[in-house]
């Protein structure tokens, strides 16, 4: 399964596919880079993590943490609350919401 993730490389954003491959490896393949040609990342990294750290064969070592952070937390499917809009048949709860509020000092 490949997925998609971005990452800072050099302060410019870097696109990745990243494929998980057997025991524990990934590669990721660059899609695109909003930097320079002459600072672009490269095309493809063969990672693994060792232990706590990301590990490649001679990227650099703050974008291989990146990307391998990047798995880590596709991986966990974080699921980001959604946050309905109260309409005006609520707005007495919103109102009471209110005014339980400890507001602290004197009453």
């Amino acid at each position: 399964m490949e997925k998609r993730i971005a990452v800072l490389h050099l302060g410019k954003l870097a696109h990745y596919n990243v494929r998980k491959e057997k025991n524990g490896h990934f590669v990721a393949r660059l899609l695109s880079y909003s930097g320079s040609n002459k600072d672009e990342p490269p095309a493809e990294i063969d990672l693994h993590k060792e232990g706590r750290h990301w590990e490649d064969q001679g990227a650099d070592q703050d974008l291989v943490d990146d990307i391998g952070n990047a798995i880590e937390h596709q991986k966990e499917n974080i699921q980001i609350p959604v946050y309905h809009q109260r309409g005006h048949e609520n707005r007495n709860d919103l109102n009471n919401e209110r005014n339980d509020r400890n507001p602290g000092g004197r009453p």
